[in-house]
């Protein structure tokens, strides 16, 4: 259990698998399929679930837990 957020829409640091620069700032987070983290590529394999946690904000190119906007949404899952 990785717990993201407090409430919606709010600001919070996230485990990311990558270390995003500043110019992915704005880019949609996804849950990964590795327990605990995100990442910023939609998960594309059968049976896969794609669950968008937020937009990235506070990608610098040093840190990879950056701030995502929290905004949960499940698209699809893949078949």
């Amino acid at each position: 259990y990785h717990k993201l957020a407090t409430s919606p829409r709010s600001l919070v640091a996230t485990k990311i698998d990558v270390v995003p620069p500043s110019s992915s700032n704005g880019k949609t987070v996804y849950l990964k399929t590795t327990d605990g983290q995100c990442t910023l590529t939609a998960p594309s394999a059968s049976g896969n679930s794609v669950t968008k946690i937020g937009k990235l904000t506070g990608g610098n190119g040093s840190t990879s837990t950056p701030t995502v906007f929290i905004d949960i949404d499940e698209i699809m899952v893949i078949g």
